[in-house]
């Protein structure tokens, strides 16, 4: 699905500046790829549930790339702006908020382990 995203920002982008772009938009993706996988590793392995903040700690950076919170935000804006306007809507429309519903439920399942609130 990534790949298909870059070629589409790139096919359908409106200025040359969207190779920046789709570079961007691709090594932050793959960076919160690895972190939610490094979480899944780490969950797998953990034993005796020592690891389980390493694990939520990874997997909420990795949702925080995807969705993108702050600091994580500029390649959600250069993909914004050199997007067409169907792209652009896909990226709202589902890209960012399956991010957001994703960060959500971490949160309340981190929230139910740890019998803190954190919403």
């Amino acid at each position: 699905m990534m790949l298909s995203s870059l070629f589409l920002l790139k096919l359908l982008a409106k200025s040359e500046r969207s190779t920046e772009a789709v570079v961007e938009m691709f090594v932050w993706g793959v960076v919160g790829s690895l972190l939610l996988i490094g979480s899944l590793i780490v969950k797998a392995f953990d034993q005796g549930g020592t690891l389980s903040l390493t694990c939520a700690t990874l997997a909420a950076l990795g949702f925080a790339i995807k969705v993108p919170l702050w600091p994580f935000t500029s390649w959600l804006l250069k993909a914004h702006v050199e997007a067409s306007t169907e792209f652009s809507i896909f990226l709202s429309g589902f890209l960012v908020k399956f991010g957001t519903i994703a960060l959500v439920s971490l949160s309340k399942t981190i929230s139910l382990g740890l019998g803190v609130s954190l919403l």
